[in-house]
């Protein structure tokens, strides 16, 4: 199984997506964290390699998944669906952090390091996303780049630069 090295972990915040979108695409300003209190799921959790956009990877297919409670004071509470490459299974782990909004940028910040081998979310390496939230409010996204990912289709070439695109819905 391909391993991250960086892994933006949602954007979890993602439920923190910073404010409605306007018909010419630009994000409006005095979103606050309270707009985006609630439970958020992952959707969509997808890998483009940033020289070949044509290639992608949704990992949501192969049991990655999370699930994040943003509070009204910006920290968060999730858990993360990891499949374990040795025996399939999959295993679901806990985080949390706090999170923090600048115009269309979102900063999730993690509170303990954690190493799955295939994600590792470190505190001294918070995560920056470029947020839409869909004027309903209900659905998120979030947009990284920089990322290493391993395309199964393209081995045995090895990690390459991608970029992240994780989608959310609110419950």
């Amino acid at each position: 199984m391909r391993t991250m090295r960086k892994f933006a972990f949602f954007a979890l915040a993602a439920g923190l997506a910073l404010g409605c979108s306007e018909d010419n695409g630009t994000q409006p300003t005095g979103v606050t964290i309270a707009d985006l209190v609630g439970t958020w799921n992952v959707t969509k959790w997808e890998y483009q390699d940033a020289a070949n956009t044509a290639l992608k990877e949704n990992i949501v297919v192969f049991g990655f998944g999370a699930s994040v409670t943003i509070a009204s004071d910006g920290t968060y509470q999730g858990t993360l669906s990891v499949p374990d490459p040795a025996s399939g299974n999959i295993a679901t782990v806990p985080f949390n952090g706090t999170v923090s909004i600048t115009n269309d940028q979102l900063t999730l910040s993690f509170a303990n390091l954690l190493d799955l081998g295939v994600l590792v979310l470190d505190p001294a390496d918070p995560q920056n996303f470029t947020l839409t939230l869909d004027p309903s409010g209900s659905a998120l996204t979030l947009f990284g780049t920089g990322y290493q990912w391993d395309f199964i289709a393209d081995d045995p070439t090895g990690d390459v630069t991608a970029n992240l695109t994780i989608n959310f819905a609110r419950t």
